[in-house]
């Protein structure tokens, strides 16, 4: 991970490694807190047909225990 400064603050830069690893611990804190929602996005940057993309998928939740 590698940090730049702006007038803003400072912003960290993550690699795609580290970016999924940070999004899984958050999930994790949230999912010990009780029953959360996340959106996902990604369309063709997922790399699906359009057919596959206009019709909703089950996601797999996880009850915790």
């Amino acid at each position: 991970m590698s940090s730049l400064l702006t007038s803003a603050g400072t912003v960290e830069i993550l690699t795609r490694e580290e970016s999924f690893a940070e999004l899984a611990r958050r999930i994790n804190a949230l999912a010990a807190l009780g029953p959360a929602s996340v959106g996902l996005s990604g369309g063709s940057t997922l790399g699906w047909s359009a057919p596959a993309r206009s019709r909703p998928r089950p996601w797999p939740a996880s009850t915790g225990t």
